[in-house]
């Protein structure tokens, strides 16, 4: 044993232990401790019960200095250090972008039944709205670099009641936003395969994205950029057909099409409990807006895993 030992009570991690330091000591005390309410062995105070209120270290136990091996510490300090296994860019991006950007195949038709023509406005509007939130998040994950979105915020600027009732919240929409999703890719893929069973299919894919969450963020990262590019892809490829039909088709071989849509525009009549009211632009507007918004689901998701993140990568890009 060595001459100086340092006391192992002073280290407050094995972190602070090197290498080609002295090893460090610790000191091991055993207690046998014997309950006996019947006498006063010891001789000492006694509770009410009979028995005593503290033991002697001589006579109850044995005290010996021990060796922490210069190997465990090196051992625990190595893995101590070992870099986590964080997202990168675009798999950060992924994770929260798939649901961001798929509600872009859907929202549109519930926004067009709602505002008509002026359904790009209410896009615009949106978008907007979005680009402000950004700076919201960005302030929050700053200031906050935690796990839990919502929840931790309110934690910590309100009290744990509203806290709480955010996170049931969460849990609400993310468990509906998942069934739904679920379902209607279900519906598409009956179109193609009818004999799908509806209600075991969707289960069965739900358990296998669940599967993945257990498995491991980074595993279900890459599965989800998978999913990002080819949906990715997929817009791309019907903006690039829809620019060359309004070029080709719409501007240049019947002009009238374009002209068409913005001469004596009607708007969809709006049923305001159960009273049919006159479309007009301000109506299309407002409920156009309101079925986008409803549609941008998952953006709130991009603060909910920022400690998976690499710190110099956060996924604004789907924001922008």
């Amino acid at each position: 044993m060595s001459s100086s030992p340092t006391s192992y009570a002073a280290v407050t991690t094995p972190l602070d232990v090197k290498i080609n330091a002295v090893p460090t000591t610790i000191r091991k005390r055993v207690l046998h401790i014997a309950v006996n309410e019947s006498s006063n062995q010891h001789g000492g105070p006694r509770t009410p019960s009979g028995a005593p209120h503290f033991l002697y270290q001589g006579q109850d136990g044995t005290h010996e200095a021990i060796e922490v091996p210069a190997d465990e510490l090196v051992a625990i300090r190595d893995k101590l250090e070992q870099p986590k296994s964080l997202l990168g860019q675009w798999m950060a991006t992924a994770v929260c972008g798939n649901d961001v950007m798929s509600s872009c195949s859907y929202s549109s038709g519930v926004v067009a039944l709602q505002a008509g023509v002026a359904s790009p406005a209410a896009f615009v509007v949106v978008s907007l709205v979005l680009y402000v939130y950004r700076f919201v998040y960005e302030e929050v994950v700053t200031a906050i670099p935690l796990n839990g979105g919502s929840y931790n915020v309110l934690l910590n600027t309100t009290s744990k009641r509203f806290a709480a009732v955010a996170a049931c919240l969460s849990i609400l929409c993310y468990m509906a936003t998942a069934v739904v999703s679920a379902t209607t890719a279900v519906n598409y893929l009956t179109v193609t395969v009818p004999e799908t069973p509806l209600v075991e299919t969707t289960i069965g894919l739900l358990a296998t994205f669940a599967l993945l969450m257990i498995i491991g963020i980074k595993e279900s990262a890459v599965v989800a950029t998978g999913i990002f590019g080819l949906h990715m892809i997929t817009l791309s490829i019907l903006v690039v057909v829809c620019l060359v039909f309004t070029v080709k088709i719409a501007t240049i071989q019947h002009p009238e099409i374009i002209k068409n849509n913005y001469t004596n525009v009607t708007y969809p009549d709006v049923d305001f409990m159960g009273t049919q009211i006159q479309g007009s632009l301000g109506s299309a507007l407002f409920f156009g807006f309101g079925a986008a918004v409803l549609g941008v689901t998952g953006f709130e998701t991009s603060s909910n895993f920022v400690e998976e993140q690499q710190p110099e990568y956060v996924e604004y890009f789907v924001i922008f």
